[in-house]
């Protein structure tokens, strides 16, 4: 039985991780709705103040937030579209950037979270939540991921 069990939770582990992770956002958009201040947004800021806000933390920060600006995506998007072979992967690349970029502005006008006003280190206008940085990349990034693993075998 506990063999059966391992097995299973092996076999779907990426779904168990997806769910948890929707579960989460779920939890984190309703608390952003109903305006909420979270304890999270709290301690976050505190590490940046302490952390992320100095002379040599400050541009490793911008330097990683550039890898999940439009430009970078862009270019790299582009690139995918042009130098691989099979045009259905560097289409669905960049068909991915356009979806989770326009999912990301959706939200975003839905729940219209204001921009913190402390701890800035770049300017941003618009809303904050969900992160355009974090989705659009996590999501861009990941897609890479999993076609870069089809292309090494075929």
């Amino acid at each position: 039985m506990k063999l059966k069990i391992q097995n299973w939770l092996t076999k779907n582990l990426k779904w168990i991780i997806l769910f948890i992770a929707i579960i989460a956002f779920l939890a984190i958009t309703e608390n952003v709705w109903n305006k909420e201040m979270m304890v999270i947004d709290i301690e976050g800021y505190k590490v940046i103040s302490t952390i992320l806000i100095s002379d040599f933390m400050t541009p490793i920060a911008k330097v990683i937030t550039n890898f999940g600006g439009a430009i970078a995506l862009s270019l790299i998007a582009i690139i995918s579209l042009i130098t691989i072979k099979n045009k259905k992967i560097g289409l669905s690349i960049c068909l991915n950037l356009i979806i989770a970029t326009a999912l990301n502005i959706l939200l975003k006008n839905i729940l219209q979270r204001p921009r913190p006003t402390e701890f800035r280190l770049i300017n941003e206008s618009g809303y904050s939540f969900p992160s355009g940085h974090s989705m659009i990349s996590m999501a861009f990034y990941r897609i890479l991921n999993i076609f870069n693993i089809q292309i090494c075998r075929k």
